[in-house]
């Protein structure tokens, strides 16, 4: 991939192509998501306060070189339909990544798995990036079966650490090397 760092950063999938989200992509559909207790139970983000200003925020505190906020738009229609966040964090050979569909007419459709591949294959081809990190909460059977399926090795728990639907639940720290994610392509090839 030819990209240089601070230029806007593009990635295909069959289904799917990503962009970095702009002050444009601030819409009512966005924010939509972010209000949508379904959408948004297994974030780090909850139901509100939530305003076209504090997603205009955000996008603003992604940076293209080492902060990533990358809308996942549908090919068929060009719907954005949900984000990846990414960062490389410096000196440490690390980077983290997260991920958002907020279209539910997507989900069930291995958006994740089809998707992630991409952000993943972009990211361990950035120099000194050796391991990536995610993670999500225990009661998300969705993601935590993504997350193997992929590859991601469970590293780490935090117990408690948040309460969803009135149960208090675990966070699982899911990571994945780039030897174990190269060595996963060249047994599919």
């Amino acid at each position: 991939m030819n990209w240089t760092p601070g230029e806007p950063l593009e990635l295909t999938t069959e289904h799917y192509f990503f962009r970095p989200l702009t002050q444009r992509d601030a819409t009512e559909r966005y924010l939509g998501w972010l209000q949508n207790p379904e959408v948004n139970k297994f974030l780090g983000v909850k139901s509100g306060p939530h305003s076209m200003d504090s997603i205009r925020e955000y996008i603003r505190l992604h940076d293209n070189r080492t902060t990533f906020l990358l809308g996942i738009f549908a090919k068929a229609d060009n719907l954005h339909v949900g984000n990846y966040s990414a960062r490389r964090l410096p000196n440490t050979g690390i980077a983290s990544v997260g991920v958002m569909v907020g279209d539910q007419n997507h989900w069930g459709r291995r958006i994740v798995l089809e998707t992630r591949a991409a952000v993943l294959d972009f990211l361990f081809e950035q120099p000194r990036v050796d391991r990536v990190l995610a993670g999500c909460y225990s009661i998300n059977f969705a993601a935590v079966y993504n997350f193997k399926v992929q590859g991601f090795r469970y590293y780490s728990i935090q117990k408690e650490i948040a309460v969803i639907e009135g149960k208090m639940v675990d966070l699982l720290r899911f990571a994945i090397d780039k030897k174990s994610w190269l060595a996963r392509h060249q047994l599919s090839d």
